[in-house]
């Protein structure tokens, strides 16, 4: 499972989970969303999932654009 799926995965089991997540639970995985997204030096898989992203915003202009609405969504 790649790093995004895990990530998804995440975030759901915490979306499920009898108790609504805390505001530092909430960060985390916001941050960590908005890790795959950003630049800087980063750990090997999200430097793969980056390269593969910005791979497809060359081919699909839509997924440039649904990462610009992701960033502005994280910023709040």
């Amino acid at each position: 499972m790649g790093v995004l799926s895990r990530l998804i995965v995440e975030i759901d089991e915490t979306l499920e989970a009898d108790e609504p997540p805390d505001a530092a639970t909430t960060e985390a995985l916001a941050g960590r969303a908005g890790a795959l997204i950003s630049d800087g030096a980063a750990e090997p898989e999200v430097d793969q999932f980056r390269l593969k992203r910005m791979i497809a915003i060359q081919r699909e202009p839509e997924v440039g654009l649904a990462t610009g609405r992701l960033r502005a969504a994280l910023a709040g």
